[in-house]
């Protein structure tokens, strides 16, 4: 009788020790926040830029949050900004084809779907997807300035260059310097404007002001990054065409402005699902 009392308490201490930890698990995704998550996972991208945490976080907002419309979109954006990051650019696009799908009326949405598309190289779904975010975005074409229009303007004009529209990718790109001529990305877009037309030094003092800009706190991780990387190829390929020290800045052409390299970092912003594409997707 001692022996099978002792036998069934040990039984049921077995059973908590397993139940506990399932409950726990269980009462987690029930009550959880899929607002809460994902503001969370956005933070977590904009903060320490850890992909992963942010893709648990926005995943449990997907599954368990509740979630609708505008805020299950933001989800999924959050989601398709994590998988562009690792470089996962058909899951980027699978994401953000949810996103459009939720808020077709939404310009950021569809500039991202552009970029995953052109990280994959393909150019059509590239150019119609920053042509139907410039469409809501300035359809008459006489929007004023702002860094999140003209950065799209540079990404469909550097587009048209790579596809051959040389007039239309140069209209495009002298637009986004209009709009923004201190934006880095903007800058580094419009070098190639200039070289296609037989600007190289002039094109070589663009990338060197954007590069400036971009790598002026000690603690960016940019110039690690994959963008990065291609952007410092193409500053040294330019700097060795023109005869410059390939490891060090090329001097300054006569009137442009001096680079801010050594100015305080701005601290970043974002805001998704808002009129102006989020900046942080352009860095």
């Amino acid at each position: 009788m001692t022996t099978s009392r002792k036998s069934g308490g040990l039984r049921r201490a077995l059973s908590l020790i397993i139940l506990v930890p399932v409950l726990s698990m269980f009462t987690a995704n029930v009550f959880t926040s899929g607002k809460a998550d994902t503001d969370a996972g956005w933070n977590v991208l904009m903060d320490s830029r850890d992909t992963d945490a942010a893709i648990r976080l926005c995943t449990r907002a997907i599954r368990f949050g509740r979630l609708a419309g505008d805020d299950l979109a933001r989800a999924h954006e959050c989601l398709a900004t994590a998988a562009m990051r690792q470089d996962k650019y058909a899951e980027a696009r699978k994401e953000m084809q949810t996103v459009n799908a939720l808020r077709p009326d939404y310009p950021g949405g569809l500039r991202l779907l552009g970029e995953a598309c052109l990280a994959a190289d393909d150019t059509a779904c590239a150019l119609e997807n920053f042509s139907s975010a410039l469409r809501l975005l300035d359809a008459d074409g006489k929007a004023e300035g702002s860094a999140g229009l003209a950065r799209i303007y540079a990404l469909r004009g550097h587009t048209r260059l790579d596809t051959g529209d040389k007039a239309g990718g140069i209209a495009d790109l002298s637009r986004a310097f209009a709009m923004a001529p201190e934006d880095p990305a903007v800058l580094y877009h419009y070098g190639f404007a200039l070289e296609a037309q037989g600007k190289q030094r002039e094109a070589l003092d663009m990338l060197e002001r954007a590069w400036a800009e971009k790598t002026h706190d000690l603690f960016s991780t940019f110039m690690l990054s994959k963008e990065g990387q291609e952007w410092l190829s193409r500053l040294v390929e330019l700097r060795m065409a023109l005869n410059f020290d390939p490891m060090n800045p090329a001097p300054p052409l006569e009137g442009s402005p001096p680079d801010h390299r050594f100015d305080p970092p701005e601290a970043p912003s974002f805001s998704p699902l808002d009129e102006n594409p989020a900046p942080e997707m352009f860095e």
